[in-house]
C-alpha cells in the first residue's frame, strides 16, 4: 500500500469512527460490512475466528460498538490527536 492508500484508508476509519459515535450500542454483522465495506462472508469470519468479538443474541450475532472500536484500533493505531 503507498502512502495515498494509508492515508485514503486512515481517512475512511475516522469517518466509520466518527458514525459509530451516534449509532447503536450493538450492530448485526451485516450492519459491520457494510460500514466496512467488506462482504458479509468476510466479517462472519472475522467473528467466528475471533478477532472481531460478538455475541449471539435470540440466535444471531451482535457486535458491540466498543468491540468495533477495539477492532479498528487494533488495525489503524495512527491517531491524529497524538
Amino acid at each position: 500500500m503507498n502512502i495515498s492508500e494509508e492515508i485514503d484508508s486512515f481517512f475512511e476509519i475516522e469517518e466509520i469512527r466518527a458514525e459509530l459515535t451516534k449509532g447503536p450500542e450493538f450492530y448485526t454483522i451485516d450492519e459491520i460490512a457494510k460500514m466496512l465495506r467488506m462482504s458479509y462472508i468476510t466479517m462472519y469470519r472475522l467473528v467466528e475466528i475471533g478477532d472481531i468479538a460478538a455475541s449471539k443474541v435470540a440466535g444471531r450475532w451482535r457486535i458491540a460498538k466498543s468491540a468495533l472500536q477495539y477492532y479498528l484500533e487494533s488495525r489503524h493505531p495512527f491517531n491524529m490527536d497524538d
